[in-house]
């Protein structure tokens, strides 16, 4: 019986041993007995790898597919494009509702870089990034695409993160406020009215 409980007694404290003690805290890997698919080798999100040309371990979709989640008749309310185009127009109904939705997500998710004008002046800029955000009012960005608009918001350009969390409506909102802005501040003169004309005309 001595012999059975001191055998008992080394196995309970190789098992503790090896398992560690509950609620203690350590900076080192665990030990694992059977890792199963705990520890898999694998590239993190925009790591290097040399198994492609380029180097790159995330991988843009096969051009000309879309998602096997989408239906190929929404594919452009969901993607920004057109086949392998970017689209233009809106594929959902601009309203005064949606424009709202958009300045309201606008400023929520781009005025902090961007600007509250899309003059790529947000409080960001005070402190990082400065000269490098972009202007939505400049000649290049007034003649993206809606589409294109619509994609980068979600999955971002450059020093600027996407956004696919936000819900395609919303995206295509924001792309409607973003239209908007660039009107408002390169707005041709016979667009306005007949009094606000007369304020801008030379003595």
């Amino acid at each position: 019986m001595r012999n059975f409980l001191l055998a008992l007694a080394i196995v309970l404290f190789a098992a503790l041993a090896a398992a560690g003690w509950r609620g203690r805290k350590s900076e080192r890997p665990p030990l694992q007995i059977f890792p199963d698919m705990k520890s898999q080798p694998k590239y993190k999100t925009q790591a290097e790898t040399p198994f492609f040309a380029d180097a790159r371990a995330d991988r843009v979709p096969v051009s000309g597919t879309i998602p096997v989640e989408i239906d190929p008749r929404d594919a452009y309310r969901l993607t920004g494009k057109i086949r392998d185009r970017w689209g233009d127009g809106f594929p959902v109904k601009v309203t005064s509702a949606l424009l709202e939705r958009g300045r309201q997500r606008f400023g929520i998710y781009c005025a902090p870089c961007h600007g509250l004008t899309g003059s790529g002046d947000g409080v960001v800029t005070e402190y990082a990034l400065k000269g490098v955000v972009a202007n939505f009012n400049s000649d290049r960005l007034r003649n993206l695409a809606d589409g294109q608009i619509f994609w980068t918001i979600a999955n971002g350009k450059g020093q600027m993160m996407g956004y696919p969390h936000i819900a395609a409506d919303d995206r295509w909102a924001i792309v409607a406020w973003v239209r908007t802005l660039q009107l408002s501040q390169a707005a041709p003169l016979a667009d306005a009215t007949e009094a606000e004309r007369s304020k801008w005309r030379t003595p």
